[in-house]
């Protein structure tokens, strides 16, 4: 998300508020993101699946922490990134205007 951010400040340069700047990176690379993660997801819950299967212990905890860590990844990556790089610019703004 922060690499179509970047992106997209060059598009708007500074014509855009924060919010407005993430929103419209959020759209733009929300899709991708899900398939990708999807993907992922579908492959590792093949592996965890043929590991249940063949009863291979090591490689089914290997497996389901991963089908978690995906699943969590996409919901930082669409829900917590761009709000937290929102706040971060806010508070950036705010701090340079308290030092005038």
């Amino acid at each position: 998300i922060y690499d179509r951010i970047r992106e997209n400040e060059h598009i708007f340069r500074k014509q855009t508020s924060a919010e407005e700047l993430v929103d419209t990176s959020i759209n733009q690379s929300m899709m991708r993101s899900v398939n990708t993660n999807i993907a992922v997801f579908v492959s590792i819950t093949v592996v965890y699946v043929f590991a249940q299967i063949y009863d291979i212990g090591s490689i089914r905890a290997f497996a389901l922490p991963m089908m978690f860590g995906t699943i969590s990844g996409c919901y930082s990556t669409i829900c917590i990134a761009g709000p937290l790089w929102t706040m971060w610019q806010n508070h950036k703004k705010n701090k340079g205007l308290a030092a005038c």
